[in-house]
């Protein structure tokens, strides 16, 4: 998402300044263009941004720009980040026109969007204006993958995009993809992902796209497509292959240009460089308030510690799965309104992801007790023992109560018996015969 933002500034600012010329040209923009850059990190790590822009419909992922609720002077921007927890939709106007009118379009463009990513769930944020400028802000939620799908199987089929494999991005612990759609017709498609650690150690170092992105066959490419890869400053290319493309080599920037239909049957990039054993080593955590088999109400603040050596990029706190909040900087601290859930067991988590992509949580459980009654659902002595210990406490207490339940019984009827049991005195002889 922080990577986005910078992003979403400049297209806003497209917007306000070009839609004129945009609309001018409409009938002329025919071909779809593909900006790629590869920038690879003083630490190891490889970015990835990939633009694809073009009119619709040599853009199309099922979204029509010319429906009513957009407007030739709307736009909507939507950012689905896959591993922060902040994802969202921005629909906005330069118009002169009635808030409400303007929210109920936006609200419609968001309708229109659920339906074209079928498992997103769209929920109002906020609104926010500058002059005649309006803005409506919407969180998105649900099935995230949907997005990333949808980005590498839309139009144009042939894309370098298409060389992003789901294999590649559940192997990228930052990535984000961005859908933005003027109402003029332009259409922009935006992939950020980041790999940490992959380049380690001194010497010659490969980046071959067929490994980096686990792509086979030819790599595929719009009508015009342009290949930045840059390397950390004193790094030194040795060899580029990158098949029909054009190339031009610098020191640590080479530009591949791709026109037309040119075989490219793989691009590989070689270079010298001294990198950093790579840093997998996730942040350490623990949750300092409240305790483990608390009982808590009202406004409860969460407290966690987080510490790793090279850095933390984010700290995020879950309510049974639910985002509650994200923080970038200390203190890793939260309030918490018990009111918003149910009295009863909850489970509080907190994730914490360092600078290289490494990740980790912990995870407590409290019971939240706002209706007043018992403090506590269990003994206070016995709260913290895991279940596997309560399973062989009960099971230990129900064999000891059969066996006082077998013993009683078998004392019982033995005193039965001695009370029932009487000494009667011999019967009398029989008479003797007669005679």
């Amino acid at each position: 998402m922080r990577n986005a933002l910078p992003t979403i500034l400049i297209l806003m600012l497209l917007l306000v300044v070009c839609p004129p010329l945009i609309g001018s040209v409409k009938a002329a923009i025919v071909n779809v263009v593909d900006n790629v850059y590869i920038s690879v990190g003083e630490d190891g790590s490889v970015e990835v941004d990939i633009y694809v822009n073009g009119m619709y419909p040599d853009i199309d992922f099922g979204f029509d720009p010319s429906t009513p609720n957009l407007g030739s002077q709307g736009v909507a921007i939507l950012v689905v980040s896959k591993t922060e927890p902040e994802s969202n939709l921005i629909v906005s106007y330069n118009l002169s026109l009635p808030v409400d009118q303007l929210k109920s379009r936006a609200d419609n463009v968001a309708l229109e969007l659920a339906e074209v990513f079928e498992g997103l769930q769209f929920t109002y944020v906020g609104h926010y204006s500058t002059g005649v400028s309006h803005s409506f802000t919407y969180t998105v939620s649900g099935d995230l993958s949907v997005a990333f799908g949808k980005f590498i199987t839309c139009k144009p089929k042939q894309s370098f995009k298409k060389i992003v494999t789901s294999a590649f991005l559940k192997r990228c612990k930052d990535s984000e993809v961005m859908f933005h759609v003027s109402g003029t017709g332009v259409i922009t498609l935006t992939l950020h992902a980041k790999l940490y650690g992959y380049f380690s150690g001194s010497g010659l170092h490969r980046l071959n796209f067929r490994e980096f992105f686990g792509f086979n066959g030819m790599i595929p490419h719009a009508p015009h497509c342009m290949i930045t890869i840059t390397l950390p400053l004193s790094a030194s290319f040795t060899n580029v292959e990158c098949g029909d493309a054009q190339c031009e080599i610098g020191s640590y920037v080479a530009l591949i240009e791709i026109s037309g239909p040119m075989q490219v049957p793989n691009i590989i990039a070689e270079f010298t460089y001294e990198f950093p054993e790579a840093d997998t080593i996730a942040p350490v955590i623990s949750i300092s308030s409240p305790s483990n088999g608390a009982t808590v109400n009202g406004v409860v603040t969460i407290s966690a510690e987080v510490s790793d050596e090279s850095g933390i990029a984010w700290v995020a706190f879950f309510i049974d799965d639910n985002l509650l909040t994200n923080l970038t900087s200390p203190p890793w601290q939260c309030s918490w309104d018990t009111s918003t859930v149910s009295d009863g067991a909850h489970t509080i988590t907190v994730e914490a992801c360092d600078i290289h992509g490494n990740k980790d949580s912990t995870t407590i459980q409290v019971y939240v007790n706002n209706a007043g009654g018992e403090s506590s659902p269990i003994p206070d002595i016995l709260s913290g023992l895991p279940i596997d210990t309560w399973t062989i406490i009960v099971i230990g207490l129900v064999i000891i109560v059969v066996v006082i339940a077998v013993i009683a019984f078998v004392l019982a009827k033995r005193k039965s018996a001695k009370v029932g049991y009487t000494q009667y005195p011999p019967p009398p002889p029989p008479p003797p015969p007669s005679s």
